[in-house]
Parts: structure tokens; sequence; C-alpha cells
């Protein structure tokens, strides 16, 4: 596997059973070795499946943790200390009903509001919420995900990897603006000076 970047997930969700079920589908993708496949089982899917199988597998290894919280306040808390930690989640997937707690809508409302670059997935079997209105309450639309349940275990990876991968490239463009607004700045305070040195020389 070629060197990248690891993220972190957050996985606010009540139900012991979709828990699980998030346990089961995410472990493949921590990147700490212990995938769940045992030795012999990746030798015979690299004979059946080709000698791209174990690349394949690696290559799915992309999160360095994964945060499971069983109520909304948690899920808030996880976050306000993984801004303060500067080890900011990439995604996170919420249930939209969590009794007895806040509900999974105030739950993203308080997380967006924490961190504004976070990557939300309303995870619900019900329609609750029209969809243009959890996005005016949990904005921005680009930052925010819709998941029916039951969901396909390949869904959650499939989301977890490229709403991971789509955080990292908005963070980079982020980080390339400011630098690109701070050298402008700094050109026309030097521009400005020069100007100056020439009126005085004048």
């Amino acid at each position: 596997m070629s060197e990248q970047e690891l993220h972190r997930v957050l996985v606010v969700e009540d139900d012991d059973a979709v828990l699980t079920s998030y346990r089961l589908v995410l472990r493949d993708c921590i990147a700490d070795g212990d995938s769940g496949i045992d030795s012999g089982t990746n030798d015979l899917a690299g004979e059946l499946f080709g000698d791209n199988f174990a690349e394949d597998e690696a290559d799915r290894r992309i999160l360095e943790e994964v945060v499971y919280c069983t109520q909304g306040f948690d899920g808030v808390r996880a976050v306000e200390q993984s801004i303060s930690e500067g080890k900011s989640f990439s995604v996170a997937f919420i249930d939209m009903r969590m009794p007895p707690g806040i509900d999974g809508l105030e739950t993203a409302k308080r997380i967006r509001a924490i961190d504004p670059h976070i990557n939300i997935v309303i995870v619900t079997a019900f329609s609750d919420h029209v969809a243009s209105k959890v996005a005016e309450i949990v904005a921005p639309p680009d930052k925010l995900f819709y998941l029916a349940k039951p969901f396909e275990p390949m869904e959650i990876q499939q989301l977890a990897s490229a709403l991971s991968h789509k955080w990292v490239f908005e963070s980079s463009l982020e980080r390339t603006n400011e630098h690109l607004t701070e050298r402008c700045a700094e050109l026309e305070r030097m521009n400005a000076k020069l100007t100056a040195t020439e009126a005085i020389a004048i």
C-alpha cells in the first residue's frame, strides 16, 4: 500500500445491532494490521482473485480510528475533543433517531457548529425530515449526505473512503488558498512600499 494519510471516523448510533454492523464493516478499513482476516484466507483469496487482492485489501485500510458513540451528546463531545486535540474527524455517520437524548438532526447541527469541515452522513430508516430543511440546518449541503437503513456494508466502506479523501482534498485546497491569500497580501505590501519609495525619490 502506498504511503497515505489515515483518517478518523465518528459513528453516532444508539442501536446495538446497527453498531455491531458498523464495527464489522469498518474493521477492515482500520490500518492497525488486524482486518479480521487470517493469513490462510488471504492466501486462498489471492489464488482465487489474483496477485492484486492483497494490495486491494490493504488499500481499504484508510482509517486510523473509528469512534463509536451511542448518544448525540457523546458524539458532540467527541467532536469537541477531536478539535481540541487537533485530530479532526473526516466523516460522521449520525443516526436520526436516538432517544432519550437529542436526535440526529440536533446532533448534526451542534457538530457542524463545532467543526464546519466534517462530512456528515445522516442515517435513517424514516422520512422524518425534508432533505432541504435538513440542509438548511446542517449547511453546507456539499458536506451533508444521506444513507437509508438497512444499508449495504459496501455503502459504508465506500462513503467512509470517498468522503475521507474528499475531506483531505478540500483541506489541502483551503491551505493552498490561505497561502495564496497571504502571498498576495505580502506582494501588495511590497508594492505599496515600492510606490512610497519611488514617490520620495521623485
